[in-house]
C-alpha cells in the first residue's frame, strides 16, 4: 500500500499504472482522500478532471475537490489538500466513474460555473457540450435543482 495523504492509502500498483495518465493520477489521489472522508463524493476541478473535461488555469493536482450532504456530525472543513463543499447530491446528480462516486458531468458543471470566473465556467461547460458528455437540457435540469444556491445566477448565465 502506498500512502497519497495522511490516513489515505491506496495499492501501489494502481497508483503505478495511472501515473502517467493525469485524469488517472488524479483519480487515484482521490480514491485516498475518499477513503478518509467517508460519505463523500468527488466534485469541482476533480470531477472535471476525472470527466476529461477542459478547465481554464491551472491548480496543483496535490489538492481533491469532494462534496458531503449537509448534516452529520463530521466537520465543515477539510483535511489538508482536501477542498471540502456541503451540498445536497439529488439522484441524478452522482455517478460512478474509475470506480469512484463523482457528481454527474452536467452538475460538475454547474457547481464550477456557481464557483468560479464567468469565463472558467463557458470553458467547461463548452468542453462538456462539444465532447457530448451532457447536453444543455440536463445542465438546465441541475440549475433548477440548484435554483438557490450561490451563484447560480451566474451557472444559468453560463448555460
Amino acid at each position: 500500500m502506498l500512502r497519497l495523504i495522511r490516513g489515505g492509502y491506496v495499492p501501489a500498483a494502481l497508483a503505478a499504472a495511472e501515473s502517467g495518465n493525469r485524469a488517472g493520477a488524479h483519480a487515484v489521489l482521490a480514491a485516498a482522500v475518499l477513503g478518509v472522508t467517508p460519505g463523500t463524493v468527488v466534485s469541482h476541478r476533480s470531477a472535471a478532471l476525472i470527466h476529461g473535461l477542459d478547465l481554464l488555469g491551472s491548480r496543483t493536482s496535490g489538492s481533491v475537490d469532494v462534496t458531503r450532504p449537509p448534516g452529520g456530525t463530521s466537520s465543515r472543513t477539510g483535511r489538508p489538500g482536501v477542498g471540502l463543499h456541503v451540498a445536497t447530491l439529488p439522484d441524478g446528480h452522482v455517478t460512478v466513474r474509475r470506480g469512484l462516486p463523482i457528481t454527474s458531468v452536467a452538475r460538475t458543471v454547474v457547481d464550477l460555473a456557481r464557483t468560479s470566473s464567468f469565463l472558467a465556467g463557458v470553458v467547461v461547460a463548452d468542453s462538456a457540450l462539444r465532447t457530448k458528455q451532457t447536453s444543455k437540457a440536463e445542465l438546465l435540469k441541475v440549475s433548477a435543482t440548484c435554483a438557490r444556491w450561490p451563484g447560480i445566477q451566474i451557472a444559468r448565465r453560463v448555460v
